[in-house]
């Protein structure tokens, strides 16, 4: 997922191209995204603050809704590393 957000942030055409949404908050208000399966980025504001929670593959509450599941089935075969929980 971060080589995808990599690629993306770095590549001139998306970022002149690619659809965006404004949206937009109240002053002193706060937001929270699951942004494992969304294109996301901040074009202003100030004050972020970004988590990341790593779990071994299948120790999700439904595995078959991971990234590395939908990734999977994308691109019709296993994922490298896979087994040691790392997606190449």
């Amino acid at each position: 997922m971060l080589q995808l957000h990599d690629r993306m942030k770095y590549d001139e055409r998306w970022q002149q191209q690619g659809e965006q949404w404004r949206v937009p908050f109240a002053a002193g208000s706060c937001w929270v995204c699951y942004s494992d399966q969304a294109v996301h980025a901040v074009m202003e504001g100030q004050y972020m603050m970004e988590q990341t929670l790593y779990l071994p593959p299948g120790r999700e509450a439904n595995p078959a809704a991971s990234p590395l599941q939908i990734l999977t089935r994308l691109v019709g075969h296993p994922l490298a590393g896979v087994g040691a929980g790392v997606a190449r």
